[in-house]
């Protein structure tokens, strides 16, 4: 729908390249079926360990593996080789597309391409009809908080797009960040944002606070994407003072507490700017958050739960 209605528009931008929806759309449809001529069957595992070197590309895999019927499992590229072999034994992929060949020695991995050489074959599509909607379309990989041991939490196409209709617009245009696109925050809030609500994504390919405000500077997005360690190294810059947020609306943190000075701070330079503090896990999505001023500037808040959530 969006490859229809928002062709031209821009849909992730990782500052190397711009890809609009139509591309992405296109892209997608020829990846899915080369991973499909390579032998990808429905409900087999993509393994996918890529930087955000190759943010684009990333998400041109994540949609081609799911076109494709098979389960998408992003992998965080910094594992170790021996970690990298025991969460693929765990994980059983059928298919490799990766940015660190080298991340890959002695794990059984299935065939492997390199993301600057994806498979293309359109002919070999697979029927989408055919494909079903009730499957499993994420693994995300986790260590949780039952121990440091890696694992994996299965989502579903229902949970992970919920009631997006393609057409909805939300009042956020835009969103910048730098997570990783494995996990939950880059890997669904960020690179699913503009398959959900339209938006562009921006995302900076490593981290660094003086080079992301100057993305902001110059994208200009209207909500802004954080761990709370980011947001505090981007206030300590010396010249932080200067950066122009006056098109900024929406400033979210998430994964770990966020602190009552970082707030503070935050509001005192960009009074107009709306914060929110999120709680969640890979096993059950965002599930507290403030959402009022009043709760963000309240030490230790960590709001209210989502409709979705119980006690």
């Amino acid at each position: 729908m969006r490859a229809q209605h928002q062709a031209g528009e821009v849909a992730h931008d990782d500052t190397r390249r711009v890809l609009t929806f139509a591309e992405w759309d296109r892209e997608v449809d020829e990846v899915a079926g080369g991973l499909a001529a390579a032998g990808l069957k429905p409900g087999d595992r993509l393994f996918l360990p890529i930087s955000n070197a190759n943010a684009v590309e990333m998400m041109i895999a994540v949609l081609a593996g799911l076109r494709a019927g098979a389960i998408v499992c992003p992998v965080n590229p910094r594992l170790t080789p021996s970690e990298m072999k025991e969460y693929a034994e765990l994980i059983e992929p059928a298919v490799c597309i990766t940015n660190v060949p080298e991340r890959l020695a002695g794990a059984a991995v299935g065939q492997v391409f390199d993301v600057a050489a994806m498979p293309r074959d359109l002919s070999a599509l697979p029927d989408q009809e055919s494909l079903d909607a009730q499957a499993d379309a994420y693994i995300l990989q986790t260590s949780g908080t039952t121990g440091g041991k890696l694992k994996g939490v299965v989502i579903s196409h229902p949970d992970l797009l919920g009631q997006t209709d393609g057409l909805s617009r939300e009042p956020s245009k835009s969103m910048a960040h730098a997570l990783p696109m494995t996990g939950t925050g880059g890997a669904i809030a960020a690179g699913l944002q503009p398959i959900k609500s339209g938006a562009t994504v921006y995302t900076q390919p490593k981290f660094e606070p003086a080079g992301f405000m100057a993305m902001v500077q110059a994208k200009k997005p209207d909500t802004l994407f954080f761990v709370p360690t980011m947001l505090r190294l981007i206030l300590d810059l010396p010249n932080v003072a200067d950066f122009d947020l006056s098109g900024t609306t929406w400033l979210l943190t998430g994964s770990a507490p966020l602190p009552h000075d970082s707030v503070v701070r935050t509001l005192e330079l960009w009074p107009h700017i709306k914060m929110r503090n999120t709680y969640a896990m890979s096993e059950g999505g965002a599930q507290l958050s403030t959402k009022t001023k009043t709760a963000i500037l309240k030490p230790g808040c960590v709001g209210q739960m989502g409709p979705h959530m119980q006690i």
